[in-house]
């Protein structure tokens, strides 16, 4: 007999990783940064990210 089942699933762990033009070039990926710190706030909040991701490209 073939019917519909349900089921319930409990979430109990998310992941999730981050890909922030890792694979640019360091002159490329300050461009990008200063292109997007000029943009909405939640790009401003990805340019923040990103600084922390090469520091050493930034003045501190």
């Amino acid at each position: 007999m073939r019917a519909i089942v349900g089921l319930s699933i409990v979430v109990e762990e998310i992941q999730a990783a981050q890909k922030i033009s890792q694979n640019r070039a360091d002159e490329d990926f300050h461009s990008i940064v200063e292109h997007v710190e000029g943009g909405s706030l939640p790009e401003q909040e990805v340019a923040d990210v990103m600084h922390t991701v090469r520091p050493h490209l930034f003045d501190p």
